[in-house]
């Protein structure tokens, strides 16, 4: 990837001239060649995979349209990402369980799950979906809030 040093009369030049695209990234602007196209049909996972970064990529933008939200992802690990691209990042990346306390677990709906997990920004719900050994449903879980730090969900 190449960086561009342009005049002032060029800068925040972006779009694509002959085989390269230019773009704007963190105030500079970039060159890189444009990107190929395979005449092939997409496959499933790419189909998904196309599917889950449109609905990240929508987040995204609610979040950089959200001044609250916006706050809120512009207070990120001091990367100098913005808030849309730290969002977007979020989206794609599951939270990650610490813990999974199953000792309350007796087989009857209603049974407590205790699941601590953490997030870059905030863990608002986990949903819990339990199988029997023929890996077919036969409980989801509604998530409880979780309390305040040295509570006790």
């Amino acid at each position: 990837m190449a960086k561009a040093i342009l005049s002032s009369v060029l800068a925040g030049l972006r779009g694509r001239i002959d085989g390269m695209v230019f773009r704007q990234q963190a105030g500079q602007t970039v060159v890189t060649p444009r990107p190929k196209v395979s005449g092939r049909a997409s496959t499933p996972a790419q189909l998904a995979a196309r599917e889950r970064f449109s609905r990240a990529a929508a987040f995204g933008r609610s979040v950089a349209a959200d001044p609250a939200l916006r706050a809120i992802y512009a207070e990120g690990p001091g990367d100098h990402r913005s808030p849309y691209v730290a969002a977007l990042t979020d989206a794609l990346r599951a939270p990650v369980i610490d813990a999974l306390e199953t000792t309350g677990l007796r087989g009857a709906i209603g049974d407590p799950i205790v699941i601590r997990a953490r997030d870059d920004h905030a863990v608002t719900a986990v949903r819990v979906v339990v199988k029997d050994a023929a890996a077919s449903s036969w409980s989801r879980a509604r998530p409880v809030p979780p309390t305040a730090p040295g509570g006790t969900r």
